[in-house]
């Protein structure tokens, strides 16, 4: 009997057993600023939850930044909340009402981390919480969140081709030059570079080595100075064939340190292959009847290669306007080649010329197109792509204007 009255005298006090609060505060940040330069912004997010099995009344979530630091500003998930001023160092306040069992919220802010921050250190956000209801956990009430602050070392790279053009199997070179815009050093800083349909493969750096693949390699460079450069030079002979995807990459990065703007850290330079010689590539297009609104029209395309040279790999694109669309193809003279849509919906027609297409051919082809309302007026570009130099540049494209748009009278009352 007095084990059933001491069961029956606990479950009747309010608070006791089930009936109790658990606040708890976590804290997380994005990837991206988990481990960031100095002089850039950190970020956190703290959030609130109720574990308990009672409502928790006058909920009050505490921030405070980093030391040195100052608020950039936060995005709120209906949280009231009270901070410095944008730019200003101070505590950040956030209120519920209340929080019922199993409800929660919080806040992501930002804050700013100035360049004297120390490198290699953490920048370390603290949240804690507090009601008017006792808490049955008091141990999880707080969180904190670290980012990892580097130096800021700016790394910028450019690459240069020592040729614009080369024939099969020729040698070509890269020079690849790494410069660090500060403000910090770069420290462990290393190039990567690799060449495309390249054979022969040799990669040189001015200090430091490098570990080689089949066309790569990755070079240590050592820690760089503000206002230091590294380069690297790459060398390889041209495939057997002609290309036009023959081509070097190359990169800085820095291992230790964090760049701000690692876009321009990198580049690719092509450099076409083609077989000795130029081909004098032209094209021209004139609408073989008067264009009507909502009629298919024939264009005439005349394609030549006035040489000296045969052309290797040459391509027509056609590229047409809103409201006209392709309806046909039909050649009329020269050696046979194909010319259609490329599929259903796009404005592009490709015209797959023979290849090699030698000196003083000529070929035409009547185009079918179908000129709407909204076409009528509208402009046709064509133009010529080919791997072998062409030496007049000007005759490889053409535009033709198909009508034009209704003139709109004044109506005279």
């Amino acid at each position: 009997m007095s084990r059933l009255l001491a069961v029956l005298v606990t479950f009747s006090i309010p608070g006791i057993g089930y009936c109790q609060t658990d606040l708890a505060a976590t804290g997380s940040t994005l990837p991206a600023f988990k481990t960031v330069a100095r002089g850039s912004v950190g970020s956190a997010s703290i959030s609130v939850r109720n574990q308990g099995s009672a409502t928790a009344t006058n909920v009050r979530l505490n921030i405070s930044l980093p030391p040195s630091t100052t608020f950039n500003g936060f995005n709120l998930r209906n949280v009231p909340c009270s901070a410095p001023p944008e730019g200003s160092a101070g505590p950040i306040s956030c209120t519920y009402s209340s929080l019922a069992p199993g409800s929660g919220n919080g806040v992501t802010l930002y804050y700013d981390i100035p360049l004297t921050y120390p490198i290699d250190s953490n920048a370390t956000v603290i949240g804690s919480v507090t009601s008017d209801t006792p808490d049955s956990d008091p141990s999880n009430n707080s969180t904190t969140v670290s980012t990892s602050v580097r130096g800021r070392a700016d790394l910028v790279g450019t690459l240069t081709a020592g040729a614009e053009r080369v024939k099969p199997t020729e040698k070509v070179s890269w020079i690849f030059t790494a410069s660090n815009r500060g403000p910090d050093p770069a420290r462990n800083a290393r190039i990567g570079a690799s060449v495309y349909e390249g054979t022969n493969v040799s990669m040189t750096p001015s200090t430091g080595t490098c570990s080689f693949g089949s066309a790569s390699a990755q070079c240590n460079v050592g820690d760089m100075a503000p206002g230091e450069i590294r380069t690297l030079t790459v060398v390889a002979n041209a495939p057997s064939f002609e290309s036009s995807a023959f081509s070097a990459s190359a990169g800085a990065l820095t291992f230790d340190d964090v760049d701000p703007t690692p876009n321009d850290s990198g580049q690719t330079v092509w450099v076409p292959v083609s077989l000795p010689g130029v081909a004098d590539m032209s094209v021209t297009m004139v609408p073989a009847s008067a264009v009507h609104v909502n009629t298919d029209v024939p264009i005439q395309f005349t394609f030549r290669n006035d040489g000296p040279d045969t052309s290797t790999q040459p391509s027509l694109q056609i590229m047409l306007p809103t409201g006209i669309t392709f309806r046909s193809f039909q050649q009329t003279a020269g050696p046979r080649f194909s010319c259609g849509r490329v599929s259903p919906g796009e404005s592009l027609v490709a015209c797959d010329l023979f290849d090699p297409f030698p000196a003083a051919t000529t070929v035409a082809f009547v185009l079918t197109l179908h000129v709407d309302a909204t076409g009528f007026g509208g402009t046709i570009r064509a133009i010529i792509i080919a791997i072998t130099e062409d030496p007049d540049a000007q005759n490889n494209s053409v535009t033709l204007r198909l009508g034009s748009p209704p003139r709109r009278h004044a109506v005279h009352r």
